[in-house]
């Protein structure tokens, strides 16, 4: 399923993956989901629970489906665009929304542009029961964004740092020193640690990290912005590590791509993992299963491109699949990966494509629409690509 922050959250809703290729159960799309679409965790407006799935959208409206046969359960009005993603647990599902929100460089009031240097503003965290009842609410004019479900804590970024809340909507704290973050925070409860990737320019590289203490509020450590090119994506938090893509710019555009690793509890660099080095190189963090992480990489000239594994023991890239992937999803042993356009499953450990399919339908998919997100649930694979949401299933 998507990558929840650390291992421990993803796991528990875990399934395996199909062993032969799945054909569509059911097929459908997101209204309000237009050329502005919600951001982070994935870039994933969509929040899966055992049974059913609920859509966030930009008009407002939060859709629930039944993952067994797609028809719609209950709808819920946010009363403002949904702009990130959000998470659910056995007893909650919440959202933030904003009226105003900060996305394309520009700030857009509904459909207005405004001059204003606010990120965000005019922020309500919901939390609602499974049928669609709304449990409580609590509003934030400076915004809110991304929040994340952890025991009887509600964890949600303002443009000044976490905040964290208790299942009944009171407050335990507020980082007021941070920044704005641009991805959902990566949260290791075991270690009682929030790690966050924020204060980046321009929603693209320059940002720093932030890590704090779950219980208190406390900044434990951070990485400047300044001082690093860091990928805007959800930090990755696995085997007592931060991992974070960084960049390093050489002579003729050229520009080299890592993956770095610190320690969670100290902040110390522990190793950099060279990636490639061309002109308009990329990479993301994928995932993170037993052994290791999950990262895609893409270079300007194709000649190092795809999804690589890098054990966490070693620190060794190895090549599972020659074409990048937008998201992923790892149990078992097995990989799904996945774009706008296609979705394959892989075997983790020898690279054999177990199964591939297209979906033609999506290749007009614009690059703002490029949400993706992958999901093995009880019922199938749940691949969303842009405004469409698939169920696949087959028969094991």
């Amino acid at each position: 399923m998507p990558y929840l922050g650390d291992l421990r959250r993803t796991r528990r809703c875990a399934e395996q993956v199909p062993d032969r290729e799945p054909i569509v159960a059911w097929r459908d799309v997101l209204p309000g989901f237009g050329s502005h679409c919600p951001s982070g965790g994935r870039e994933s407006g969509i929040v899966v629970l055992p049974d059913r799935v609920a859509w966030s959208s930009m008009n407002g409206t939060v859709r629930c489906l039944a993952l067994s046969d797609g028809r719609e359960l209950w709808r819920y009005d946010a009363g403002g665009p949904v702009v990130t993603s959000g998470d659910a647990d056995d007893n909650l599902i919440v959202i933030c929304s904003n009226a105003v929100f900060d996305e394309r460089t520009h700030t857009w009031v509904l459909n207005t542009s405004v001059e204003t240097n606010t990120p965000d503003a005019g922020g309500v965290v919901h939390a609602l029961d499974h049928d669609g009842t709304l449990r409580w609410q609590h509003e934030n004019p400076e915004g809110a964004r991304f929040p994340s479900l952890s025991g009887d804590t509600v964890y949600y970024h303002t443009p000044y740092g976490l905040a964290a809340y208790s299942a009944d909507g009171t407050r335990h704290w507020m980082d007021t020193e941070g920044n704005l973050a641009v991805a959902p925070p990566a949260l290791d409860v075991a270690a009682g640690i929030g790690v966050s990737a924020e204060d980046f320019e321009g929603h693209h590289i320059h940002g720093g990290l932030r890590v704090t203490d779950l219980a208190t509020g406390q900044p434990l450590w951070a990485v400047d912005g300044s001082k690093q090119n860091f990928n805007p994506d959800p930090p990755v938090v696995a085997f007592g590590s931060v991992w974070m893509i960084g960049f390093v710019f050489r002579e003729h555009d050229r520009t080299a791509v890592r993956l770095n690793r610190f320690d969670l509890r100290s902040g110390r660099l522990l190793a950099t993992v060279p990636l490639g080095t061309e002109i308009e190189s990329f990479a993301t963090c994928l995932a993170a299963d037993e052994t290791g992480i999950l990262v895609s990489y893409q270079g300007g000239r194709g000649m190092n491109d795809g999804v690589k594994h890098i054990r966490a023991d070693n620190g060794k890239p190895r090549l599972i699949q020659p074409i990048p992937a937008d998201a992923a999803a790892v149990t078992g042993g097995r990989a799904l990966l996945a774009t706008t356009t296609q979705l394959c499953a892989v075997d983790v450990a020898s690279g054999e494509q177990l199964w591939s399919l297209e979906n033609p339908q999506n290749a007009a998919v614009t690059t703002w629409d490029r949400v993706v997100t992958v999901v093995p649930t009880a019922h199938g694979v749940l691949w969303q690509a842009g405004p469409t949401v698939t169920m696949l299933r087959s028969d094991r």
